[in-house]
């Protein structure tokens, strides 16, 4: 089914505007509980899966035998910019990883009603131009987040996701993905300067990490967290530093999990956490995954 026909309704302005209208005309939507997991889905790079409650395990199920990489849950409050977002990743990625923050003003009062004002965001950019200006990153980091009493609860687990993202740029993002992963410890950490952010109000909180490589494999990721979605979230992982938490811990306690990756220029992973949610429930919230690949350079991790 195509988006405009299922959720027309959702997208009014959208398709008044010339532009939007072309994005979104031939994006397919299909129902998580319709699709047969075993068969791999009919132009799935251009269809976006939409359920109810779907969490990490279901839509990584989902997406590691259909070829699926954009999961959108319509028990949200956010449920239209996810949507939106799916869209945006299928049509125009490069757009979104050029200046992801543009996009993400867009989700900090994505759910508004009609009485309430709209509510700035505040915003962060940081250069880390090597592994040794990790820590000073993540400090300054905790501090701002530590300054608002909505961000504070959530200071720990955004900088947990950003540790683990630096150490995933920085070691990964020059080298190859084999079966085994040498140890950070093993390897000469990348040698090109990498973006930490983070953007906030009273509704949402997001961070992530934007490197210059480009080289990260999303079908190798979805199998990857495949595997890991049968193991415990806490066995210590022998190829991390950040004491074997990872991705999967990482989506497991965020609300919306992106991966963005032009091959050969530059990948953009982050995460979303819901300020008015409280962190005990980020496991049992609604997962919303944007998994994306784009361009015509080799991916290799």
């Amino acid at each position: 089914m195509k988006l405009l026909e299922a959720y027309g309704d959702k997208f009014k302005n959208a398709i008044a505007n010339a532009v939007l209208s072309e994005i979104i005309y031939d994006i397919n939507v299909v129902e998580a509980k319709d699709l047969n997991y075993q068969i791999p889905t009919k132009d799935a790079e251009k269809t976006i899966v939409v359920g109810s409650g779907m969490g990490m395990d279901e839509c990584i199920k989902i997406a590691n035998f259909t070829g699926l990489k954009h999961f959108v849950n319509e028990d949200r409050s956010d449920f239209f910019y996810g949507l939106f977002c799916a869209s945006i990743l299928i049509k125009q990625p490069q757009s979104f990883v050029q200046n992801p923050i543009t996009f993400f003003r867009i989700h900090m009062n994505a759910d508004l009603k009609p009485d309430e004002a709209r509510e700035a965001p505040t915003e962060r950019i940081i250069k880390v131009d090597g592994i040794d200006q990790k820590y000073d990153a993540l400090s300054d980091i905790q501090k701002e987040l530590n300054k608002n009493k909505m961000t504070r609860v959530f200071a720990d687990e955004a900088q947990i996701a950003l540790d683990e993202l630096m150490i995933n740029a920085f070691y990964q993002g020059p080298g190859t993905h084999a079966a085994t992963v040498k140890a950070p410890s093993e390897k000469q950490p990348s040698e090109k300067s990498l973006e930490v952010f983070m953007i906030y109000n009273s509704r949402r909180l997001i961070v992530g990490c934007i490197d210059q490589y480009g080289s990260l494999n999303v079908s190798n990721l979805v199998n990857h967290l495949y595997n890991r979605s049968n193991e415990s979230l806490l066995a210590v992982r022998e190829n991390s530093r950040t004491g074997g938490l990872g991705l999967t811990y990482i989506i497991e306690h965020s609300a919306t999990f992106y991966a963005v990756c032009g091959q050969g220029v530059n990948t953009m992973v982050a995460t979303m956490f819901p300020l008015r949610e409280g962190g005990s429930m980020l496991e049992s919230y609604p997962k919303n995954l944007h998994l994306c690949e784009y361009g015509s350079g080799k991916s290799k991790r």
